[in-house]
């Protein structure tokens, strides 16, 4: 069994350092001052290393960072960063803890009663296509979960060193729940 490490997780025996690459993309390496503590895992054999983007370099002039796309939804939205119900008056909003490029990529938006919502994203099946543009490219990813979870289970928003995609958004009437879909990237 590996650990998942989140961006920016610290445990009292654990730091994670950052270092700077290429395009405002860092590189999460978690280590430990005790390899006692994961002795199998860490020592010298396993040091995961995940993906993350600062959503600073990719503002655009429109205030955006990138556009979703879900064909088979017809959703078309701008992406702001931060989770904020002002981003999402204005299409959907990138959680500023997750990745804007690389890794996994959170985001979230209204489920109804609004003008940009992202309710029918309980509707997607495995393998439906989603595309996220921004100042980088284009990803194109395929749907492989769509659940419901915790509203305080934020799991599925950890770092990742695939790059894929999660989109979250209230369930109707139940305000204890959340939608969450995830997608891979194919190209």
């Amino acid at each position: 069994m590996i650990p998942t490490i989140a961006y920016g997780y610290q445990s009292s025996s654990s730091t994670v350092q950052t270092t700077t690459t290429y395009n405002s993309t860092t590189s999460i390496t978690p280590t430990y001052s005790d390899a006692t503590i994961y002795p199998d895992l860490w020592a010298d054999v396993y040091t995961p290393t995940v993906s993350y983007t600062s959503a600073a370099s990719l503002t655009q002039s429109d205030g955006s960072i990138g556009t979703l796309s879900i064909p088979s939804l017809d959703i078309y939205m701008s992406v702001y960063d931060g989770e904020t119900l002002d981003n999402m008056t204005k299409g959907v909003a990138h959680f500023s803890d997750t990745s804007s490029w690389d890794g996994n990529i959170g985001l979230c938006g209204h489920n109804r009663g609004a003008t940009y919502v992202i309710g029918d994203i309980k509707d997607l099946e495995l393998g439906d296509i989603i595309q996220y543009t921004t100042s980088l490219g284009t990803r194109t990813y395929a749907v492989s979960l769509v659940t419901t979870i915790s509203e305080t289970n934020w799991s599925y928003l950890n770092a990742t060193s695939d790059n894929r995609i999660t989109l979250i958004t209230c369930v109707e009437n139940q305000s204890e729940l959340r939608w969450c879909v995830q997608a891979v990237e194919i190209t």
